[in-house]
């Protein structure tokens, strides 16, 4: 049975906020008031939503993906958000606007990354399952890859 896509990212977004908050909790402010806990979780939040968003679109989607990217990794990243913001008001200016800084741009530079990652592992994974789809005698033997007849198509 699958969730309706508001539930999920409902359900989601649940659990993202509440991992954030724990990880609050088990990583109070960082060395010289920066909060570290907040940019480590937006950059690996964005990272794995590079990731997750990638490898479905290459698919054609997936059914779980509201739950897992806009929901759980938006209310991880989301709650981070809040605490930079909270924390930016008891901040100076610069150290501030430095540290917003450093988070968009290794948050944007994560997901792009996570985004070529999530690209090739679906080309790597729907190669494999075309492999997997055709028969051993049909592989060609230098590349293994299917060895197509001379219509285009598999015999």
């Amino acid at each position: 049975m699958r969730l309706p896509h508001p539930l999920q990212v409902f359900v989601g977004g649940t659990i993202g906020g509440a991992l954030r908050i724990g990880l609050d909790a088990a990583f109070p402010a960082g060395a010289h008031g920066i909060p570290w806990d907040v940019i480590v979780i937006n950059v690996v939040g964005s990272f794995v939503l590079g990731v997750v968003a990638a490898h479905s679109e290459a698919r054609g989607g997936h059914p779980f993906f509201p739950l897992i990217g806009p929901g759980l990794l938006g209310g991880f990243t989301t709650f981070s958000a809040i605490a930079t913001l909270h924390w930016t008001a008891q901040t100076g200016t610069g150290l501030a606007a430095g540290v917003l800084a450093a988070n968009l741009i290794l948050a944007f530079g994560a997901a792009a990354w996570g985004w070529a990652i999530g690209a090739h592992g679906a080309r790597t994974t729907q190669l494999v399952e075309n492999l997997a789809n055709v028969p051993e005698d049909e592989r060609s033997p230098t590349t293994g890859h299917a060895n197509p007849s001379a219509d285009g198509r598999r015999s």
